[in-house]
């Protein structure tokens, strides 16, 4: 079947006016386009739809048929074309995420959002995620995207999507093979996410306490690229979210015991006291 929604157009406009030059005229096209679109439906159709009179080219009984189908699809394209152009959306945006999120989950969404929604003009922050929540409270920014907030009477949250907390280091770690590693961990040198108000610690996570694992810390970062750059010629080890982990070439998670429970999410967030229809048009893009 060849029949687009222009061939169905041309075809309503004689339809409607009776004639093949004053269809094309009233939309703006040449009779040879209109007549190419006839031709076209009678073939794909196997018959006639309207009968030649000399100038004059009348709809026949199978061509009114035709034709109600033909504006059941017009009329139904025009709803869904009439309700993208309500929900299209223009202005500045402001979003924030973590230094990695912001690298390697952000663009693709972004990219996506930009071909529906041409009109928009995104900021995005790379900064802690505790900055970002922060900002989102202050109204300084639209959204964002962050690695386990804890919950806040302001904010409202969404899980996008969730993991595991490993153990990683440089691939070359001495105890990156060695099944028992809890024993001797806390003898190397750890790096660790800074603790802060609005995200959920790392320093002190239950899974240090469950196999005595005691950080000896020697660094603390904000940002997930700068703990990838510390372990790539150290023998620094840390606790990462495990997309981390596998996008990275130069690190390996150690061999986990069963009993290893470090779940994390990583969530959008909102001011609940800032009411924004664009905002919530935008939050499925991310889901």
């Amino acid at each position: 079947m060849r029949i687009t929604l222009e061939n169905m157009r041309h075809f309503k406009a004689v339809a409607d006016w009776g004639s093949l030059n004053l269809a094309a005229n009233k939309i703006n096209i040449s009779p040879s386009a209109v007549s190419r679109s006839i031709k076209m439906i009678e073939e794909d159709l196997g018959y006639q739809v309207f009968q030649r009179m000399g100038r004059n080219i009348v709809i026949n009984q199978d061509g009114r048929r035709f034709l109600e189908k033909v504006n059941h699809i017009l009329s139904s394209y025009q709803g869904i074309y009439s309700e993208s152009l309500a929900d299209e959306i223009d202005g500045s945006i402001k979003i924030g995420a973590s230094h990695w999120l912001a690298v390697n989950f952000i663009p693709s969404k972004l990219e996506t959002i930009l071909k529906e929604h041409p009109k928009i003009v995104f900021e995005t922050f790379s900064q802690d995620s505790n900055i970002s929540v922060l900002k989102v409270l202050a109204g300084d920014l639209d959204f964002a995207i962050c690695f386990s907030p804890k919950a806040h009477p302001d904010i409202n949250s969404i899980e996008l999507f969730s993991g595991e907390l490993l153990l990683a280091a440089n691939k070359k770690h001495p105890l990156i093979e060695d099944k028992k590693f809890t024993r001797t961990i806390s003898e190397y040198p750890a790096i660790i996410h800074k603790a802060n108000e609005h995200i959920v610690s790392c320093i002190d996570h239950p899974m240090f306490h469950h196999f005595n694992i005691t950080p000896k810390i020697a660094h603390y970062w904000d940002s997930d690229l700068t703990a990838i750059k510390l372990m790539k010629n150290k023998n620094y080890w840390s606790l990462l979210p495990d997309i981390i982990i596998e996008t990275e070439n130069s690190l390996s998670s150690f061999k986990h015991p069963r009993e290893w429970d470090a779940n994390y999410t990583v969530n959008l967030i909102s001011n609940k006291k800032i009411n924004s229809a664009k905002i919530d048009t935008l939050k499925k893009y991310f889901l």
